[in-house]
């Protein structure tokens, strides 16, 4: 689904990231695992896709956690994993730009990265908190970690795709190397 404005999409984003996490997060059977006492897991494989209050696992359960990202290669990957996007060459996942962007592209690819970022910190991670904290409170030992912490320590993302394979990148350096 595409909405008006690309600003409108991360929106959308993030609305059907918090709707499907509650929703998930109450199922029964993820109601009996978040409260089970004699469950042990060596690993945790979580979904990339906006559900970052099931990072909470990993914590209840002692273990790493690997992420598979289905949706493609987001800013926020970069960013979890301590990487810089440079926004002046690397476009947004909505937009179709290349790396070979004019000073328009580039100025609004920064803008709507921002806006991603921001909206992302101050916004939607706090919801993704609070919903942890409902979920996870009182049935998990100790303090519950912030899950923006919990999703540093993600040990491995597995990506259906990179921005130095993207098509838009990839088809930009071959043209630029025939010329």
């Amino acid at each position: 689904m595409r909405y008006a404005s690309d600003f409108q999409n991360i929106q959308m984003w993030f609305h059907v990231g918090l709707l499907t996490s509650e929703y998930a997060l109450n199922d029964p059977k993820v109601k009996a695992l978040i409260a089970s006492k004699d469950q042990q897991f060596d690993l945790i494989v979580l979904e990339q896709f906006f559900h970052e209050s099931f990072l909470m696992f990993a914590h209840k359960f002692k273990c790493p956690v690997v992420t598979l990202g289905t949706m493609g290669y987001a800013d926020n990957m970069d960013h979890t994993m301590g990487l810089l996007t440079p926004w002046a060459f690397i476009p947004h996942l909505l937009l179709p730009h290349t790396d070979q962007m004019t000073f328009t592209q580039r100025a609004y690819n920064t803008y709507l990265s921002l806006y991603d970022a921001v909206m992302r910190r101050w916004y939607y991670m706090p919801k993704m908190q609070e919903m942890a904290e409902r979920h996870f409170t009182g049935l998990v030992e100790g303090p519950l970690p912030h899950v923006r912490q919990l999703e540093k320590n993600i040990s491995l993302m597995l990506i259906n795709s990179h921005r130095s394979l993207d098509g838009r990148c990839v088809r930009t350096a071959v043209l630029s190397a025939w010329r």
